[in-house]
């Protein structure tokens, strides 16, 4: 397929990596042969290893509103962007979004924004078109965003069911470690009770997070509980897992849900936000009630049980052939198609 000359801006006002950048990274590498895209980010080492690989061009941007300096780092961004005359720009993450619904008077070029979390209302009022990322999401927003809101799902990739041998019980919870994850919530429903898997928190945080659940492990005195404070390719942690935990209090949809589901893994997931929407209880693995220690305890022993049983269901029902709405391709597709009716004609 020829490629679009539509240029278009992508703006991530991140300088760490999790969902929404692996998002703004499968739009890129799904649609690169297509429309011509620069990437703007936050500086970040991480972000700039990681883009590198698409050989997609990448600025750094102050997005902060702190000093007079970064007003007037804004005024040479702002003069950049009507320059370059982009035929749209595409704004993922608070930062972002706000930055440009506070200039938007002064811009020339259409922007829109995908809604990642359930953020303030104020960062997504002015952007002309909304790409929520769940149901979720969109029925949070304010109905005068609803109107100009679609849901496209993330996607993600179909990947080799992976094997597990069934004498060994590994979960894993890969998430950054902050109270909103549950890690904390998982030390204390597990304080006073024992569990035959070995539950493994991957991740890293601010350091006021990362000492917390240093002294709540320490505390919490279960030896079936580790940490291991890294961030990289979760591959290897997947291929050892029994089963996938996912503790949050909220999520928008959640990227390890869907990859886990994808590799053949079941999920032990909070009844939270968008993972309501992606897997079928006792069916693709099991609910618990939010926030709720008791009723995670019942269903941890209860997945120690059934896990087996989930996995041969996946392997029968590959999750990704039935659900087709989360295919890395269908939502580059469904984004290709905003992409030309809002940007086409500027």
């Amino acid at each position: 397929m020829g490629k679009h000359q539509l240029k278009i801006a992508l703006i991530l006002g991140s300088n760490k990596w999790g969902g929404g950048e692996k998002h703004v990274y499968d739009i890129i590498a799904g649609l690169q042969d297509q429309f011509h895209f620069t990437l703007i980010t936050k500086t970040s080492p991480i972000l700039k290893k990681r883009f590198s690989q698409l050989k997609v061009r990448h600025l750094e941007w102050n997005m902060s509103f702190q000093s007079i300096s970064h007003l007037l780092d804004h005024k040479k961004q702002l003069s950049w962007l009507n320059q370059e005359n982009f035929h749209g720009i595409h704004c993922h993450l608070n930062d972002a979004s706000f930055m440009l619904s506070i200039y938007r008077p002064a811009l020339k070029t259409v922007f829109i924004s995908s809604v990642h979390g359930f953020s303030s209302h104020l960062y997504y009022l002015l952007p002309k078109h909304l790409i929520s990322v769940s149901k979720a999401i969109h029925n949070y927003l304010l109905s005068i965003c609803q109107k100009k809101s679609m849901v496209i799902y993330n996607g993600v990739a179909q990947e080799e069911t992976m094997e597990v041998a069934p004498s060994k019980l590994q979960a894993y919870i890969f998430a950054t470690i902050h109270p909103n994850k549950g890690q904390e919530f998982v030390c204390q429903a597990l304080q006073s009770h024992s569990q035959n898997t070995q539950i493994t928190f991957v991740g890293t945080g601010s350091n006021i997070y990362q000492n917390r659940l240093k002294q709540m492990l320490i505390e919490t005195h279960n030896p079936n509980i580790e940490w291991i404070p890294i961030v990289g390719d979760l591959k290897p942690y997947y291929k050892q897992a029994s089963f996938i935990i996912i503790p949050s209090y909220q999520e928008a949809l959640s990227y390890v849900a869907l990859e886990a589901l994808a590799y053949g893994i079941p999920v032990l997931a909070a009844s939270t936000g968008g993972l309501k929407e992606v897997f079928r209880d006792d069916q693709h693995g099991l609910f618990f009630k939010t926030g709720n220690s008791g009723d995670f305890y019942k269903k941890l022993l209860l997945m120690e049980k059934k896990h087996l049983q989930y996995r041969e269901h996946l392997k029968k029902h590959p999750f990704l052939q039935e659900n087709t709405h989360f295919k890395i391709e269908v939502m580059c597709q469904e984004i290709k198609k905003i992409y030309l009716r809002l940007f086409e004609s500027n």
